[in-house]
């Protein structure tokens, strides 16, 4: 969707001379217009990106400037990009020293600074030898890329990108706070800050002849700006829209008009009544009809003498087939939700019709909105945090939050025409949960995670007045992070009053201090009030006392206002809020925060790669195709013959085993990859050195090789992986061994799920040869799993005849208490934990019970499973000593590979 003409270059070029500070001295007058222009086209850019994209499109501003100076090269940004490539790791095992802090992976990238950038970093690994301490204090600083903790000769010796490339080594989760701190010094800090969307600018910006484009993100929509834009513009006239004449009838000059099969008829007349008339047409989902979006086009070219009133609003979801020339020649806005649970809140609340707090008088209504409208917030909220958010995206939107007020709005009502003030929470926690939200979910183990915030959040304890409900507090004072439902009554000390102040609302002296002397009465008349509603005789209604003790003093104290002043209070509120808020109060670990730094990190590396030029100069491009050759040879090695499978067949022929037939789909599947990986090598070789001519696919193969990630065409033959070359093919090597022992020792007493192209096809082989051995109905069999305190073999102290073990699972989301057995918290920092072995123990179906264990789904990779379905192994069983609710919010899980 980022297409840009020359045309939009201009006008923002034009616009820059015009508003740059004028000097008479030329330098000065061109260092100005440089300035201005750089700016306007950063901001120009931003309005039409989405958020993840807004810092890389800084960065690569400031290293294109750093570039051009000759401050930065090429080699420096590659290697910040792919880190060390090489693929024998050798040296890294043999030379790395001894300390728990420092990773392989570190000290790897470290050899290749010291061996490539010796100006700077020629002593680097002996000065984290000798000054270790040091070292270890800079990295597990909170904020290691302040550098001011740096070790010496270092924190002077480099400039402000060779810190990244530092940086790089040793914390990957650092590099987005890293990346921010170098564009602010560089470039300044308002080019980390993007200009806010206002509508009225975005007006002023467009003409008649610019389309403006709105590319949504799920949950967001700018219809009512736009309605609200039109209003503020007095956009409104007296039309006669069927003979073209001014008549009495006041007519909205902003038509809305949703896009969909049949609509392009209705749409262009709409399109040419709107441009004679000067009004404004909006076309909503656009993306549903791009047939007609190429006709729009040529009447959009066609169309000279548009009256200059007339605007086209457009609204589309971002997809690849939309028309490149419509997209060069408007101006697209970029409309996403807010990114934080302060400003989710927000939102809501200031989109909310004061009306909608009038139409219930139950006690609890306004107390019942805020905790929907923060239930809302949270499960917004959890996107952000990738996989361990949510498994899959949904387009929960306001929307889902309107008709969830409208069936809590229905059910309280109902309570207080039955003369009952009682709450009909497993109703609400069904309609809302399972329904409203839970009907876009698609995943099973993400329903689960709704249904435990309906558990946590929907019950008469959110009234206690005893124990008051708080849907987070921290027990660290330093943060002060209290989320509570804002009462009324909660404000009435001196301390706290301001907040009243702030929402301009007072309270009378008698209600505040005696307001229980008239509850009865208030009680009362509120019973009577819904009883005059009913359409049905009151005589065939029983009449019983309204029971309200179960609420507390808090919320009884609401009804002596009107329920709109609580959209103010709510606001107020929220406005004192901290805006960013830490994974806790979503129930996540501190942890799943470092996560998604680490892959939004990752995602910058691959997203710069994808961009970045093939070859910069005829020296680089030798050099490229050594290192390409160079590496075509360390794969070479690293490739297995391939396994006879006749031989394989005839040894196993007389104990043929569900497992043997596992073992010889296995090595099927693995020889087809080696094949593949032989084959497309061999001939990139060859075309390397002139002897055949490069196609389409060894192209594809030698910029992917060079980027150090697998091919796409070896990624079609080998189970799903999210790791890097290097890292690949020592998993590649882990799996030819696997199936070497499996092959040469006959049936495995541990096996490596992670090594086998379908995992799920060896449980179903234990699964099969228990119902065998046992007699049972292969339909009713199942199995369970135990977590035992064996870390490998070797600890086995006692007998395995029979049992299998399955080893190389990493639980990411929680902790494992080996001594104690059971799920434990994640250590900080520590992002995934490699499990002890595990028994798989088939059963039978009627016979299994593991209802105090934790279902913990096993996943192929982080990814964990697609919409599809894909990427889910098996169920875990897991004991814990917490509610299970709280490792569910966790978002816990096993993977077999690690990233």
């Amino acid at each position: 969707m980022y297409q840009y003409s020359l045309n939009s270059f201009l006008s923002v070029f034009e616009y820059s001379v015009k508003s740059s500070q004028t000097n008479i001295k030329l330098n000065k007058r061109l260092q100005s217009i440089i300035n201005t222009l750089t700016y306007q086209i950063y901001c120009y850019g931003t309005t039409g990106m989405f958020e993840k994209h807004k810092l890389l499109y800084s960065f690569l501003i400031t290293i294109q400037i750093e570039l051009d100076q000759q401050i930065i090269n090429y080699n420096q940004i590659d290697f910040f990009l792919k880190g060390n490539l090489l693929l024998d790791k050798t040296l890294t095992i043999k030379t790395k020293p001894i300390f728990n802090w420092l990773t392989y992976d570190a000290w790897h990238h470290c050899l290749y600074l010291t061996k490539n950038f010796p100006e700077k970093f020629q002593n680097l690994l002996i000065n984290i030898q000798e000054n270790h301490y040091e070292w270890k204090q800079w990295i597990e600083y909170e904020q290691p890329e302040n550098f001011f903790l740096l070790p010496k000769p270092y924190n002077n010796l480099l400039n402000d990108f060779e810190r990244l490339m530092l940086l790089r080594c040793f914390c990957q989760n650092r590099i987005i706070f890293a990346i921010n701190n170098y564009i602010t010094k560089i470039m300044g800090e308002k080019y980390i800050i993007p200009p806010i969307i206002y509508f009225d600018s975005i007006f002023e910006q467009s003409t008649s002849q610019i389309p403006i484009i709105f590319i949504l993100s799920p949950g967001s929509d700018p219809t009512n700006d736009i309605q609200k834009l039109a209003e503020r513009k007095n956009h409104i006239r007296k039309i006669n829209i069927e003979n073209n004449t001014t008549g009495n009838d006041e007519q909205k000059c902003l038509r809305i008009l949703a896009m969909g099969q049949g609509q392009e008829k209705f749409a262009l007349q709409a399109l040419h009544t709107a441009q004679y008339q000067g009004t404004w047409l909006l076309l909503q989902n656009c993306h549903l009809l791009l047939s007609f979006l190429n006709e729009l086009e040529k009447e959009l070219e066609i169309s000279t003498k548009s009256h200059p009133d007339f605007r086209l609003w457009m609204t589309t979801e971002p997809i690849e087939k939309f028309p490149i020339g419509l997209l060069q020649k408007s101006y697209k806005v970029v409309i996403e939700p807010p990114s934080t649970l302060k400003l989710n809140l927000r939102s809501t609340f200031i989109n909310l019709n004061l009306q909608i707090f009038t139409e219930s008088d139950h006690p609890a209504y306004p107390c019942m909105i805020f905790i929907l409208a923060f239930f809302h917030a949270i499960i917004l909220d959890r996107r952000k945090y990738d996989k361990i958010g949510w498994s899959c995206i949904y387009d929960f939107n306001e929307s889902d939050f309107h008709v969830s007020v409208d069936i809590l709005k229905s059910y309280l009502n109902m309570s207080l025409e039955r003369g009952s003030l009682e709450i009909q929470w497993p109703t609400l926690r069904y309609l809302i949960g399972e329904v409203i939200y839970g009907g876009r979910v698609i995943d099973s183990y993400d329903r689960r995670i709704i249904h435990t915030y309906m558990k946590e959040y929907f019950g008469d304890f959110v009234f206690d007045y005893f124990q008051p409900f708080h849907f987070f507090i921290d027990t660290n004072k330093s943060l002060k992070y209290d989320y509570f439902i804002p009462e009324l009554r909660d404000f009435l000390s001196a301390k706290q009053r301001w907040l009243l102040r702030e929402a301009n609302i007072s309270i009378e002296p008698q209600i505040e201090y005696n307001f229980e002397k008239f509850l009865p009465e208030k009680i009362s008349n509120l019973f009577q009030n819904n009883l005059e509603k009913l359409t049905v005789d009151i005589n065939q209604i029983e009449y019983r006392q309204m029971d309200y003790q179960f609420l507390s003093k808090n919320v009884l104290f609401n009804q002596f206002f009107h329920y709109s002043i609580f959209r103010d209070l709510y606001l107020a509120y929220i406005d004192q809020l901290p805006l960013y808020n830490p994974p806790d109060i979503l129930g996540l670990h501190a942890n799943a925060e470092i996560n998604y730094l680490t892959k939004t990190a990752y995602e910058i590396y691959s997203m710069m790669l994808d961009i970045q030029p093939e070859q910069h100069d005829i020296e680089d491009s030798s050099s490229r195709e050594q290192f390409i050759l160079s590496l075509i040879d360390d794969i070479l090695q690293q490739i297995p013959p391939k396994k006879d499978l006749n031989i394989i067949k005839q040894k196993f022929k007389q104990f043929l085993t569900p497992l043997t037939i596992v073992l010889i789909q296995e090595i099927q599947r693995f020889n087809l990859l080696t094949s593949i990986m032989w084959k497309s090598i061999n001939e990139l070789k060859q075309a390397l050195n002139g002897q055949i001519n490069f196609s389409f696919q060894l192209d594809e193969i030698n910029k992917y090789l060079y980027h150090g990630q697998i091919p796409l065409l070896w990624r079609s033959y080998t189970p799903q992986t999210k790791k890097s070359l290097g890292n690949w093919i020592e998993h590649f090597q882990r799996r030819n061994q696997q199936y070497d022992t499996w092959i040469n020792n006959g049936e495995l007493k541990i096996i490596n799920l992670s090594g086998l192209h379908v995992p799920e096809s060896y449980l179903a082989a234990i699964i099969q040869i228990a119902a065998r051995k046992n007699r049972w109905p292969l339909d009713k069999v199942t199995f369970y799993t135990n977590v035992t305190k064996w870390q490998n073999i070797d600890d086995v102290d006692e007998s395995i005849q029979g049992i299998y073990l399955i080893e190389g699972l990493y639980l990411e989301g929680a902790g494992w208490d080996i001594e104690n057995h059971c799920l434990i918290e994640q250590s900080n920092k520590q992002l995934i934990q490699m499990m002890p072995l595990i028994k798989i123990i088939p059963i039978e179906t009627h016979r299994f019970n593991m209802n105090n264990y934790l279902q913990t789904p096993v996943y192929v990779t982080s990814d964990r499973r697609n919409a599809m379905g894909a990427g889910l192994v098996f169920e875990a069983n897991l004991d814990s000593k917490k509610d299970l609710s709280h490792w569910i919010l966790n978002g816990i899980c096993l993977l077999l590979n690690t990233d």
